[in-house]
């Protein structure tokens, strides 16, 4: 997998391709413990710059929304996008020049490599990951209620932290709002998955 610091020394990482654990990571440790960013397919590269802004980097077999380029927001749990001109979407590689005069970041693709001057500040658009479906009471102490829009069978996976999974429930084409007992969770904060085979989103959700 991929690995940046940024320049507080945080340290970020992917795990590739479609697996449980599939998405961006992070340790402020120098890597001995991890704990997720957002859990996502297809993720290939991360890269970061001066500012300490973090970029993914998606692949051809990432599920929509993912694609492209897009920047981190860690504090508001958003991914912002910055494909606008870029005509190959198969990112291998991100990574900063510090000795152009301008803040310049290149991209990597199949294709060839292209470089954006002016992403700073500048948004093509917000996705945030989370917004596929919603669980409350956040927090909770006995039950917690999730409701979504997909479609099919789904598998429902409760996630601690640091990224163990602790529970994992499928669902035969169930009804649009769960219920799932968490009173025997300890107190702490865990991520919800839903997985349909087509998409898989994810949130965070507090214990109490």
């Amino acid at each position: 997998s991929d690995l940046e610091f940024d320049n507080s020394g945080k340290l970020y990482g992917i795990f590739p391709d479609d697996s449980w654990s599939s998405g961006l990571w992070s340790s402020g440790n120098f890597g001995a413990s991890w704990e997720v960013e957002f859990w996502a397919t297809g993720i290939n590269c991360v890269g970061t710059d001066p500012m300490s802004s973090v970029f993914v980097g998606f692949g051809d077999e990432a599920f929509p929304p993912y694609e492209g380029v897009a920047r981190w927001d860690s504090l508001n749990q958003n991914l912002h996008y910055m494909n606008n001109g870029l005509p190959n979407l198969n990112i291998n590689q991100i990574t900063y020049n510090p000795g152009m005069s301008a803040m310049a970041l290149f991209c990597c693709t199949d294709t060839g490599v292209y470089i954006n001057y002016d992403y700073v500040g500048i948004d093509e658009a917000i996705i945030e990951p989370s917004t596929m479906f919603k669980a409350w009471p956040n927090p909770a102490c006995n039950e917690i209620n999730i409701s979504h829009g997909m479609e099919g069978d789904l598998i429902l996976s409760i996630y601690t932290a640091d990224g163990k999974m602790i529970d994992h429930i499928q669902h035969s084409n169930p009804e649009k709002e769960l219920k799932y007992n968490c009173s025997m969770m300890e107190q702490g904060i865990y991520f919800i998955q839903l997985d349909n085979g087509m998409e898989r989103h994810s949130l965070k959700w507090i214990k109490k």
